[in-house]
């Protein structure tokens, strides 16, 4: 009895009528996201550029597309686009870097300084609060 009941159950597993459930599927902004990460950045571009007629509110929108033009070096439409990503999250450090570089790389340094500075500023802050930052510069050899 027991025997038969394991190979109704491993039947039904090979079947697929176990429920195991699939991950969510991912938003358009983070399938462009995966893009960028993968090096990708005129697929994402075009991704971006069909999310952005359909929603244009999409949430982290601006930021994805200034990553996609900062990778593909168009670093005044980056700046456009990590300002108003900026204005959305002023907190966010990944935009306010890019943004910098991007000012540096046009050549506009007056505009970069300020950012490439408060970003300084928040990257040692969160180093000297992170437990996993002390835990890295501790066991590398850097401290101690």
């Amino acid at each position: 009895m027991c025997s038969g009941l394991f190979i109704l159950f491993a039947a039904g597993a090979g079947l697929g009528l176990t429920q195991e459930s699939a991950p969510p599927p991912k938003s358009p902004v983070d399938q462009a996201e995966t893009l960028l990460n993968q090096g990708k950045p005129r697929e994402a571009l075009s991704l971006l550029t069909q999310i952005a007629e359909k929603d244009p509110k999409a949430p982290g929108l601006e930021q994805e597309l200034g990553k996609a033009y900062f990778q593909l070096r168009q670093y005044s439409q980056a700046s456009q686009y990590l300002q108003t990503a900026l204005q959305h999250n002023a907190d966010d450090l990944e935009s306010t870097q890019l943004l910098a570089l991007s000012f540096y790389s046009a050549g506009n340094y007056r505009e970069a300084l300020p950012l490439l500075e408060s970003w300084g500023r928040a990257f040692q802050e969160y180093t000297r609060r992170s437990v996993c930052a002390q835990y890295l510069l501790c066991h590398d050899g850097a401290v101690g």
